[in-house]
């Protein structure tokens, strides 16, 4: 399969699994189009694969690690949002806090789930997430029974990539599309 091939399968299921009104409406320069494929062929590459893939909200969530962290901000609480939204429905927390100890952490996250309160301790990098939140919210799923995986595509630079996939979903995604899932911590470098 070439890469114009492969880019223009992921799209044509990209479009298949998105429901289309609410996608295109907040999106109307992604319209499923022939021109969109034109131009995904012509540039492709793991980089526009990722790009297309981030616009399967239902499975896929990017964005920078370095995300102005710090107190008051609940970047967090937000990380959990986004954690739940991917999990398809297994993780729905509750009462989600976000608590600073100091303007430079340490950082205590908390949520409930059916009556389970869950707890961490998250470290200060500057304005970067600690990435043992990921960490922290996969135990979650998986202690609800999650099957599905969470996974980190580790070569992003200061970008983290997660995609909910099953190994079989990995694996190809590895095979076809050359990323890398080799788990990594994900965090900024510590400041003193």
């Amino acid at each position: 399969m070439t890469d114009a091939q492969a880019a223009t399968a992921l799209l044509e299921w990209l479009h298949q699994q998105t429901p289309q009104d609410a996608f295109y409406q907040a999106h109307p320069e992604f319209s499923f189009d022939k021109a969109l494929l034109r131009r995904v062929a012509e540039g492709t590459g793991p980089d526009t694969f990722k790009e297309i893939a981030s616009y399967d909200f239902a499975r896929v969530w990017s964005g920078d690690l370095e995300a102005d962290v710090m107190k008051d901000n609940d970047i967090y609480v937000g990380v959990v949002e986004q954690y739940a939204r991917l999990s398809m429905g297994c993780l729905q927390p509750t009462n989600i806090v976000e608590t600073w100890a100091s303007e430079t952490g340490p950082v205590t996250l908390s949520f409930e789930q059916y009556g389970q309160q869950f707890t961490t301790q998250l470290a200060y990098y500057d304005d970067w997430i600690d990435g043992e939140v990921f960490s922290f919210l996969d135990a979650a799923m998986k202690s609800q029974g999650f099957t599905s995986s969470i996974h980190a595509e580790v070569d992003t630079g200061q970008d983290v990539f997660l995609v909910r996939a099953n190994e079989e979903e990995k694996a190809c995604m590895e095979r076809e599309l050359g990323w890398s899932f080799d788990w990594q911590p994900l965090m900024g470098e510590e400041t003193e």
